[in-house]
């Protein structure tokens, strides 16, 4: 769920400030998997309805999309990864593997398998693109608890899904309009056009610039810091109110 990937920068602090193992461990535990199986099962119900529209979806698009959705379990897995790592302020292992290492590793796997002689259409692509998802996500996942072992202590663990969950369904609805959004002028042209008119679709600069904003917005810091410490920093002061006498 990718709503736990939001939510653990507000978990994990607070698990720590308190020094509530227990807890913390718990949901470095429940997080990690409950993503990784609820994109499981996305994936099946996803596979399974693509098989009952077969006959309605064009034939060229079954195929890729029943591989592509092989990646969802890990991608899951990986968001949540993500969001422990910047909890941690682990910038580096949060954003590298998901904008830099992920697609280097599907464009090197692509020239691979084209310097080799095969045949880079659709289905290999996909493949292509869950083979370099599961390699980082896998990655990560032990580089990320070798970084973590020092940092908590062995111990028991108490999970309260509940109260997690109540926190982090808002965010990712949050998040879900914002891809929406994002996406709105694709989706949109995909209903009106064919393939070839949608590949060559250009959004208007004023929608362009917004979705680049919202795009670049999680890079932000996390904390304020400077000038951004205080909710008026930065701020011109109101022009003083005179009255006439």
């Amino acid at each position: 769920m990718a709503a736990f990937s939001t939510s653990a920068t507000r978990f994990v602090p607070q698990y720590l400030q308190a020094r509530d193992y227990e807890r913390l461990r718990g949901f470095m535990r429940a997080a990690r998997w409950t993503a990784f199986l609820i994109g499981a099962a996305a994936a099946a119900a996803a596979s399974a309805v693509i098989y009952l529209l077969g006959p309605v979806i064009e034939p060229y698009y079954v195929a890729p999309l029943l591989i592509a959705l092989l990646a969802l379990p890990f991608f899951a897995f990986a968001l949540i990864q993500d969001g422990i790592a910047r909890s941690y302020d682990w910038s580096s292992l949060a954003m590298l593997p998901t904008y830099i290492w992920r697609p280097l590793a599907i464009l090197v796997l692509l020239v691979a398998v084209a310097l080799a002689g095969g045949q880079t259409d659709a289905r290999t692509t996909a493949a292509v693109a869950v083979a370099a998802t599961m390699i980082v996500a896998l990655y990560q996942y032990v580089h990320l608890s070798r970084r973590l072992a020092p940092q908590i202590p062995a111990g028991p663990y108490r999970i309260e899904m509940t109260s997690w969950l109540a926190v982090s369904m808002p965010m990712l609805l949050v998040e879900g309009f914002l891809q929406l959004i994002t996406s709105a002028d694709v989706i949109m042209v995909s209903f009106f056009s064919g393939t070839r008119m949608r590949s060559r679709s250009i959004s208007p600069p004023p929608r362009r610039w917004r979705s680049s904003t919202s795009s670049i917005l999680p890079f932000g810091p996390l904390r304020p810091t400077g000038s951004q410490a205080s909710p008026t920093a930065g701020m011109k002061p109101d022009l003083p109110i005179t009255c006439a006498g």
